[in-house]
């Protein structure tokens, strides 16, 4: 190598070591500033909230949810944003959401901010719904002595077979501040009790269902099309968001398969994707002209789509990623069967205590023989189709009892307040 050839050499290795360093000192600084994203001053709250996609219209639940504790409670809603900017519709800033927010609901009693450096906290008590957002800001909860509740939905980080998360959420409920837990599963309510040691007084199971105003403000069998009735085409919706490559966790693996073997049966079954997957997920051997995909979309949205869908499929599968697992019912599921599809989907964790297989929905635990058999039933049977999907509507509105799970959480921050004062 020449003299000039090494020097050249040198100076890009040097440029490269260079950048490593005022990197990893970005990083440093950065991770410094955060020390001091909360200072204790500014108004008092009864409750402070901690999301970082709020007010996404993506979860309308979350608003219903945030919107009914502030109508008990003087309630500030903090957003740092870091999730929202990977979901939002392209060309949407946050402060463009945060307006459709306040003027879709102008008589709001929340106060919502975007999280800052040295945002003032001043509150009676913390509130986060999933393990991320706790694990984020633990620290500056213990550091402000602030009093804490959260509820543990699965997702967002909560894995049962990392022993990181195990630490994390045991120095999270031995900390002094820490009153009380919401659970919506009873894998969730075991997994605190036997594994985190959690106090039983403080781990609070409310399994319902979170039905937002819209559910009952419209007819699903008004204009709707089934299979062998009204159309000539059966068709299958597949709606959730990507969180791994293949997309095992929510079943789309499972999906694609299913999808292959039906075609190949019934060369009027077509299918359609909502949410995360697009048309680059779908295998270059498969024709994609069977397929139609929609990308994220809102409630309003999925009013008119569920009208021409005869089948929704749900084969997510717990596990897939580490400890981590879905819900039960999803809300996709239940939100499709609001809308009249039929519904089929799995419960590997037997949390169902409210549907009847094959009476008001398909259980298809057993993978994609099951849904094609199940299929091969609705194809010889359409008239079956409208009965399950009403059986459905109604188990789901019974089970919500007009959202009587929301009125028993805020019972218990109510409660969490109360103690927070004394």
């Amino acid at each position: 190598m020449s003299t000039l050839s090494s020097l050249v050499a040198l100076r890009w290795c040097h440029s490269i070591l260079k950048i490593i360093y005022i990197t990893k000192k970005i990083s440093l600084f950065k991770e410094y500033l955060n020390n001091f994203q909360f200072i204790k001053a500014g108004q008092a709250f009864d409750i402070t909230i901690i999301d970082d996609v709020f007010p996404f219209h993506i979860s309308p639940w979350r608003n219903q949810e945030y919107l009914e504790i502030a109508e008990k409670f003087k309630t500030l809603v903090y957003s740092d944003g870091i999730e929202y900017n990977k979901l939002l519709p392209a060309n949407t800033t946050y402060e463009e959401a945060l307006k459709k927010f306040q003027s879709t609901f102008p008589n709001s009693k929340i106060h919502p901010k975007k999280l800052k450096l040295f945002s003032p906290i001043n509150t009676q008590l913390v509130y986060v719904l999933f393990y991320g957002y706790l694990n984020r800001y633990k620290k500056h909860i213990f550091k402000h002595q602030l009093n804490l509740s959260f509820n543990l939905y699965p997702g967002g980080g909560f894995d049962t077979q990392s022993d990181l998360v195990k630490k994390n959420l045991k120095e999270i409920t031995e900390y002094k501040g820490f009153k009380d837990v919401i659970v919506t599963q009873n894998y969730s309510r075991d997994y605190l009790l036997n594994e985190i040691g959690v106090p039983k007084e403080q781990v609070h199971l409310v399994k319902s269902i979170m039905m937002l105003p819209d559910y009952y403000s419209f007819n699903p069998f008004d204009k709707k099309s089934w299979f062998g009735i009204d159309k000539d085409t059966f068709d299958i919706a597949f709606v959730a968001n990507k969180y791994s490559p293949l997309g095992e966790d929510k079943g789309f693996d499972v999906f694609l398969k299913l999808s292959q073997k039906l075609k190949a049966k019934y060369k009027f079954v077509n299918f359609h994707i909502v949410g995360g997957f697009t048309e680059k997920d779908i295998p270059e051997n498969f024709d994609k002209q069977d397929f139609t995909c929609y990308g994220f979309r809102d409630f309003q949205f999925f009013i008119d789509f569920y009208k021409r869908i005869d089948v929704f499929v749900s084969p997510n599968k717990p596990f897939t990623l580490g400890g981590n697992f879905d819900g039960f019912p999803l809300g996709t599921s239940y939100e499709a069967g609001i809308c009249g599809a039929v519904v089929m989907m799995t419960d590997y964790l037997n949390e169902n205590e409210v549907y009847e297989d094959q009476i008001d929905y398909f259980n298809i635990n057993d993978g994609v023989e099951q849904i094609i058999a199940s299929c091969d039933y609705l194809i010889l049977n359409p008239e079956k189709m409208h009965q399950m999907v009403e059986n459905f509507r109604t188990k789901t509105f019974n089970f919500s009892n007009n959202n009587e799970a929301l009125n028993r959480k805020i019972d218990v921050l109510a409660k969490s307040i109360r103690a927070s004062k004394l």
